[in-house]
């Protein structure tokens, strides 16, 4: 499995406590060989769109968090929307 994924995700910074911020997002992804496409393992490359809505903390001292709620779409997926939930964690410097 590969995916390469390019897009945007834009904050909603006017809450008091700007380390929480709400985002919304939109990627095109280049996704090959994935168990959700119709024809996995044939090697063949498909176009996807990833919708994230989640939440994001920024610390003081760089640490990140964030947990999303997600769907994948696209033509050649055995099912119209994939669900995707991701908790991530990293440091920003």
């Amino acid at each position: 499995m590969g995916a390469a994924h390019a897009g945007a995700h834009w904050h909603f910074n006017d809450a008091p406590d700007r380390r929480w911020t709400m985002y919304v997002g939109v990627q095109g992804v280049a996704m090959k060989d994935f168990s959700f496409l119709d024809d996995a393992g044939d090697g063949t490359w498909s176009a996807l769109v990833y919708a994230p809505v989640g939440l994001h903390y920024l610390g003081a001292s760089g640490f990140t968090f964030s947990i999303e709620a997600a769907a994948y779409a696209g033509e050649r997926l055995k099912y119209p929307v994939i669900p995707w939930l991701q908790l991530a964690v990293g440091w920003h410097f």
